[in-house]
């Protein structure tokens, strides 16, 4: 049996100063995915930088798959647990991805637990307080994605992180896997499917059409037949050919930008390459950006607060 348990850290600032300004001014995000494998104690932290990727519930998905791709080991049986984050974790795409890894026979059986909302400590929040106490005490100034990702390969001594960087290369567009299924609202025995309220979800190889749920840990699973009308066996759809999510660099808010420009004079010009890559220096041409998805990433901004929870 391999139990994991996967959360994401409260997102890390770039550049990260110790001048007067930048407390008042926005920065560009880091985001880590931590993975920890709860038998052998080890920690993976998937990171990558706000303009390759966005913290969506493709993002978490493709991680997961290029974890078990490169970490599988000989376990049968897979148990997740993490908290109810329905953006992120609680969602179809997620049980799309293991509903595949029963069909691939990767795994015999594959079962997420969410923790009761309130109690959702888990050992990926200890692995993030250990970057947390590095950061507080060691971390001076951090100008570019890889400051935190060294910080976070040293952060540890024993059994240390393993630090992978995510590349738009690793993101998956997960459109067509749900594609597969169907997203039911009713269990076969016609009870009310409220898929906020899940606390367990579990697929088998010997039927993984079928989605057993559960919305309270004390009763018995509930089964939900997820296969398409008529469709006897599951599909079983390769993820290496799913698209890319990303063809181009993420733009960033264009307030955020306008924000870094004023923090440049505090940082080396060795590191200017990436606030050029991202459209912060002056004179350099800016990926175009709607006006909707402006709006978007000032909600954005505001939702990082939540992630200390």
């Amino acid at each position: 049996i391999c139990i994991l348990s996967f959360d994401l850290q409260l997102a890390l600032p770039v550049p990260n100063l110790t001048v007067g300004p930048a407390f008042y001014l926005r920065k560009a995000w880091v985001y880590n995915l931590g993975i920890h494998d709860c038998g052998t104690g080890k920690g993976y932290m998937y990171m990558w930088s706000e303009n390759t990727a966005k913290r969506g519930s493709d993002e978490i998905s493709s991680i997961l798959y290029k974890h078990f791709k490169e970490n599988r080991g000989e376990a049968k049986k897979l148990i997740v647990f993490s908290d109810n984050c329905s953006g992120q974790n609680k969602n179809w795409s997620i049980m799309c991805l293991w509903q595949n890894l029963v069909k691939a026979e990767m795994f015999e059986s594959v079962e997420h637990r969410y923790l009761i909302v309130g109690h959702t400590q888990l050992p990926s929040d200890r692995d993030f307080a250990i970057i947390e106490k590095y950061k507080r005490h060691y971390m001076k100034c951090a100008y570019v994605p890889q400051d935190w990702y060294k910080a976070v390969q040293q952060c540890k001594r024993t059994n240390p992180f393993k630090v992978v960087e995510i590349t738009q290369t690793d993101i998956l567009c997960f459109k067509d896997l749900q594609a597969q299924i169907t997203k039911k609202s009713l269990t076969d025995e016609k009870e009310k499917l409220q898929f906020s309220k899940i606390c367990c979800a579990k697929f088998q190889s010997s039927n993984p059409n079928e989605m057993l749920i559960k919305h309270c840990f004390n009763e018995e699973f509930k089964i939900c037949n997820i296969g398409k009308r008529g469709q006897r066996k599951a599909i079983l759809v390769n993820l290496h050919d799913l698209p890319q999510k990303y063809t181009k660099a993420v733009p960033l808010n264009p307030k955020k930008l306008d924000n870094l420009v004023q923090l440049l004079p505090y940082i080396p010009p060795i590191f200017m390459s990436f606030y050029n890559e991202i459209g912060a220096i002056p004179g350099a041409q800016r990926p175009a950006q709607s006006v909707a998805e402006n709006e978007v990433e000032e909600i954005d901004i505001f939702s990082d607060i939540s992630d200390t929870d």
